[in-house]
């Protein structure tokens, strides 16, 4: 083997060493890391489907339920309904609408009001 290829494999040796590297030490620290200060435990679950009409066009629903106080009560439904018209091969058009149906607790008493949200969004992928 001469020295140009055995130079390049000891660069490509080191970068790989370089990106597990970070990639250990990213987790270690993503570990270490507190996302909530508290321990109550919630759950998010989503449930969807998505279905494609012809080659440009593609419909799709999702549902999600989020929930809080050691999944007690229900903090967030959610129900999504989009739309995908494919322009071209690199271009795209999306359009969905989403309905949230969120509690919130009032003056600090745990009697829980829905309070309906609605979201449009449109995006040129």
């Amino acid at each position: 083997m001469d020295k140009e290829k055995a130079d390049k494999i000891q660069r490509i040796f080191n970068w790989v060493r370089f990106v597990i590297l970070v990639l250990f030490l990213t987790f270690i620290f993503i570990g270490l890391s507190k996302a909530q200060t508290t321990n109550v435990f919630g759950m998010w679950t989503t449930i969807g489907t998505e279905k494609n009409v012809n080659d440009s066009w593609s419909l799709g629903v999702n549902t999600e339920i989020r929930t809080k106080n050691n999944v007690g009560s229900v903090d967030r439904w959610q129900l999504s309904i989009d739309c995908t018209y494919k322009i071209s091969k690199l271009l795209k058009l999306e359009g969905s609408y989403e309905f949230h149906l969120k509690n919130h607790t009032i003056d600090g008493v745990n009697e829980m009001v829905g309070v309906p949200l609605h979201r449009l969004r449109c995006s040129i992928i």
